[in-house]
């Protein structure tokens, strides 16, 4: 092959890689996945209060490197998807580059032509390079730092540079610590097998352990009560089992269900990179540049897919996401072995290959991102809104309140990131309902049912309908609170948890159910989440011997909890006690009172007091 033929070949092959992976991205931009906001966030963080830090403790803790890639999208094109994504892309075609010299190092520089090409095509990654995941770097540093270790064994030069990029590599995901271990393996291997090579391996072996020391103490002196690792681990020998079963049904039968890494149960392998596949197995072992170089590949292979075999949830195709490192060098093997088998017509064969393949990765692809929004309908909705108040702002410091979405989802508070004029919190309503005692707020429902949320807001405020989206993805209402809740008598506990009682029964029967309303706000931002309780006390009292009727232990609004409270809130909730058959007739006390659910201490009403009454009710038998 010429070498301006090799060059057109890997300038075609790149736009081919390029092409795939930033297909669709437009479409998908209308709902952001849970781990990228997250992602997001922390590397909003960075631009906010730029600092150094190997690790950041958001959704059960993550690796720094991708939120420091990701922060300058995020402040060139804001806080949206597009800005994640578009640096996994960038990310794949890093991992293209990478890929090409690994395939110098092991095939030649025809095959490494080959290897580029089975990689840029390969439905895998081409579906995993859209998700703005810090797993995007994984494979580009585990394809860098191996090449670069093969590279600086042949060579015996460039030794800092392997340990660099091997040490980056720490920093990318859970997954790649098996990768990291292999690396770190291999240079032991060749420090004390290789005399010609050991001052080199040294070198690159202290490198990365200095690259990797700010992590590895990190993690050595964390705290957490559950570990990411422990939370996903296999439990038994049978779990190892049946996911060794499930991974040898993904390459040719069923793969990754989960919409996020995979085309829903796709498997690996199609027909055409099969046949590649195939090829490989047959031809690599005269292909590679020195034999030894097999050990490393399966070595590479089994390594990547060891967290997934440890791990639920299989086959999992992000957690081995390096797989596609030396199944790249197989497939591209296989292209070789074509081309070398039938020089004249082999290299036309071998761009049909890849032709077909590239065009199966399209095709699935584009139905992918066709379903994104119905894979992600609440994500979807929270987007709408987010553009909605784009267009129509609200008033500076009004608060927004989205019914229907879970107050840990980290969605709304990326995609708002920008907008700081208005206050936004989120929680999924019917526990309790979240007022603005201060001004009048903008309450957003989501599906399902709009129009109970709108009762149950409505039942203690005045609403203005603001817009109702014709496609039912949301409704919009102007919320003033009644002046009566305001006006109610109040009760503080501890250093300034206040509490009126709005609806008290004030008769009932046995067996009844009793439903009691209460308001909560805090005087000042509270640093702890609070329980209420509500008891049912009759004469004589549970502190003078009599029996407890009755109760009920709340967490005080658990899906948007005390500690978020601002002082303009306004928190409204019901607590039911259930009379039983056999209580006596006569008058009862309502009691309640506020306690700390880390500690279990009640917060005082006064100075010998935790619990106080806000009523009586008459039974009747």
């Amino acid at each position: 092959m010429s070498r301006s033929l090799g060059w057109l070949l890997i300038t075609l092959f790149l736009l081919i890689g390029f092409g795939l992976r930033i297909n669709g991205l437009g479409v998908m931009n209308d709902a952001t996945l849970y781990d990228e906001a997250a992602y997001g966030l922390d590397a909003l963080s960075l631009i906010d209060n730029p600092q150094l830090t190997p690790f950041f403790e958001r959704n059960n803790g993550r690796e720094s490197l991708w939120m420091y890639v990701a922060a300058p999208a995020l402040a060139t094109w804001g806080a949206q998807p597009f800005s994640l994504r578009i640096m996994a892309v960038f990310a794949g075609m890093l991992t293209l580059a990478a890929a090409y010299r690994l395939g110098r190092e092991i095939l030649g520089k025809q095959g490494a032509i080959w290897v580029l090409a089975a990689l840029a095509v390969f439905y895998w990654p081409v579906h995993l390079g859209h998700i703005g995941f810090r797993a995007a770097l994984y494979p580009l540093l585990a394809t860098a730092s191996l090449a670069a270790l093969l590279h600086a064994y042949r060579t015996n030069r460039r030794w800092w540079l392997a340990g660099l990029l091997l040490g980056l590599l720490f920093y990318t995901y859970i997954a790649a610590r098996a990768w990291v271990g292999l690396g770190l393996l291999l240079l032991a291997f060749w420090l004390l097998m290789s005399p010609s090579r050991r001052r080199g391996a040294l070198t690159a072996l202290l490198v990365a352990l200095i690259v990797m020391l700010p992590l590895g103490l990190y993690l050595l002196n964390r705290t957490v009560l559950e570990d990411r690792t422990v939370q996903v681990a296999i439990g038994s020998l049978d779990d190892l089992v049946n996911n060794g079963v499930a991974w040898v049904g993904a390459w040719l039968h069923e793969g990754d269900a989960y919409q996020t890494h995979n085309l829903p149960n796709r498997p690996i392998f199609d027909l055409p990179t099969a046949i590649m596949a195939l090829l490989g197995l047959v031809g690599i072992w005269r292909g590679v540049r020195w034999r030894w170089h097999l050990v490393v590949l399966i070595m590479a292979f089994v390594g990547a897919l060891v967290p997934a075999l440890l791990s639920i949830n299989n086959p999992h195709m992000l957690r081995a996401y390096a797989a596609v490192v030396p199944l790249a060098v197989l497939l591209g093997a296989g292209l070789l072995t074509l081309v070398r088998w039938q020089p004249r017509w082999g290299a036309l064969l071998a761009i049909g290959l890849l032709a077909w393949a590239g065009i199966h990765s399209n095709t699935d692809f584009r139905h992918v991102a066709a379903t994104w929004t119905d894979f992600l309908p609440g994500e979807y909705r929270i987007q709408r809104v987010v553009d909605y108040f784009g267009e129509q702002p609200p008033q500076t410091s009004q608060t927004v309140a989205v019914m229907g979405f879970p107050n840990a989802h980290p969605v709304l508070d990326f995609l708002t990131h920008d907008q700081t004029d208005a206050r936004w919190l989120q929680y999924q309503s019917g526990y309790c309902t979240v007022y603005d005692a201060a001004a009048p707020m903008l309450a957003v429902a989501l599906p399902p049912n709009i129009d109970l949320k709108q009762q149950r807001i409505d039942k203690r405020a005045t609403l203005e309908s603001v817009h109702v989206d014709e496609s039912g993805d949301f409704a919009i209402w102007q919320v003033t609170l009644d002046q009566a809740i305001l006006s109610a008598p109040t009760l503080t506990f501890g250093d300034g948890v206040q509490l009126a009682a709005l609806d008290l029964p004030t008769s009932a029967q046995a067996g009844e159910t009793l439903i009691i309303a209460l308001a909560f706000r805090a005087d000042s931002v509270l640093a702890e989440d609070y329980n209420g309780f509500v008891q049912l006390w009759g004469t004589p009292s549970p502190l003078e011997g009599g029996p407890l009727w009755a109760q009920q232990d709340l967490r005080l609004c658990e899906p948007f909890p005390s500690s978020q409270w601002q002082p303009q809130d306004l928190i409204v909730q019901s607590w039911e006690l259930k009379l039983p058959q056999e209580i006596p007739g006569g008058s009862y006390q309502i009691m309640a009172g506020v306690y700390n659910t880390q500690t279990d201490v009640r917060l005082q009403h006064n100075v010998d007091q935790d619990i106080v009454a806000l009523g009586e009710v008459v039974i009747s038998p």
